[in-house]
């Protein structure tokens, strides 16, 4: 039987083995220069069409929440509020109002950016936007400020990570013993989180702040620490969850090397789950936006873009090329950028669920915003 396999093999046609060729290569391939893309505000305009003829409530507010926050995070604060006037649920107008309140601080309006986040009623949602403004307040030097909006994030994974990312701009100021001081409270604030998921995620987000620190050896220490929750996980399939969330927590600080590690572990562990339900349930796609971004970023186009296609939800999919899109745009690799753009709007229009459409769309508005394409 193996020799009658290989001899088939053998006997495929030239022309054959052109068309394999090609397949392998199409699906890996950079994205095709398609027709000039719509402007971002053709786009908005189209997911507010979508959104206003979605009937059920949830699906309607899932969608325009969604246009709101892009609304805001592009300057529209006019189009945001007034489609937050649309939205029933609590929930989703608490996203547009931390999107509101962080495009403040991001524009410098730091009294009115904690004004709107200290009113969002929604605890989750206040704490988002606190972070937010907080990470805005170290950047421009205010750094007491930072640390006095943080001790407003309680009993949230908001609070380490924040203190991490302050002790990340710390640290390139040249103010190393402030930056130590600071992780010191993250860590602490990290190993208060009583979900094992979570508490991974934030580990290994401090232990690459760390490493930028300058403190290698605490950075591998509190790594191990956030692979040993893995290791005492019960369950296979939160022992899987749980490395999934250490991925995306290095691929979120830039370290593509050691995401692409944890994904590994990750995929290699729901492998090995027995029951299909679980296996399915365990999958880290939803981590693979973050990894496929930051492997655009570091310039390795190919893995970005197989990591993203082979993504089989399509807005999760669309997720990922937008963040591949994102980070060549930021790289300043505009062409690629652009390219990749086309292919995540050919794939949103083939979303059939409205609400993800809509949201995918609006997502892809803001990318082209940001870049200028208005």
């Amino acid at each position: 039987m193996r020799g009658f396999r290989r001899r088939n093999v053998l006997a495929i046609s030239p022309l054959m083995w052109g068309l394999v060729f090609a397949a392998g290569w199409l699906w890996h391939a950079p994205p095709a220069q398609a027709a000039p893309l719509p402007t971002a505000e053709v786009l908005l305009g189209e997911a507010l069409q979508i959104a206003g003829g979605i009937k059920e409530d949830n699906s309607r507010d899932h969608a325009l929440g969604n246009i709101g926050g892009t609304q805001a995070r592009v300057g529209k604060m006019g189009e945001a509020l007034e489609t937050l006037r649309r939205i029933k649920d609590e929930g989703w107008r608490a996203y547009v109002l931390f999107s509101v309140a962080g495009a403040q601080a991001k524009a410098g309006r730091m009294s009115e950016a904690l004004g709107t986040a200290r009113g969002i009623t929604s605890e989750g949602h206040r704490y988002m936007a606190l972070s937010r403004i907080a990470e805005a307040q170290a950047l421009a030097g205010r750094m007491s400020e930072a640390l006095e909006t943080v001790r407003e994030i309680k009993g949230s994974s908001y609070q380490p990570v924040t203190l991490a990312a302050i002790a990340e701009i710390q640290a390139k100021s040249g103010d190393r013993k402030a930056a130590e001081g600071v992780l010191s409270k993250a860590l602490a604030s990290a190993r208060e989180i009583k979900t094992e998921t979570t508490r991974a995620r934030v580990l290994a987000r401090i232990s690459v702040a760390r490493s930028k620190a300058g403190d290698r050896t605490g950075a591998e220490a509190v790594l191990r620490e956030a692979y040993e929750t893995a290791r005492g996980a019960k369950r296979d399939s939160l022992r899987a969850m749980i490395l999934g969330s250490i991925a995306e927590g290095l691929a979120k600080a830039g370290d593509r090397e050691g995401a692409e590690a944890a994904l590994a572990q990750a995929i290699k562990a729901v492998q090995e789950i027995k029951e299909d339900f679980s296996r399915a349930w365990a999958r880290p796609v939803r981590h693979m936006a973050a990894i496929a971004g930051v492997q655009a970023r570091d310039g390795r186009m190919s893995e970005a873009l197989k990591t993203a296609r082979e993504i089989e939800t399509d807005w999760m999919r669309g997720d990922a090329l937008i963040a591949v899109a994102e980070a060549r745009a930021e790289a300043g690799d505009r062409k690629t950028a652009e390219a990749v753009l086309g292919e995540a709007l050919a794939n949103a229009r083939r979303i059939k669920e409205d609400g993800f459409r809509a949201r995918t769309l609006a997502e892809i508005a803001r990318v082209m915003a940001e870049m200028g394409m208005r």
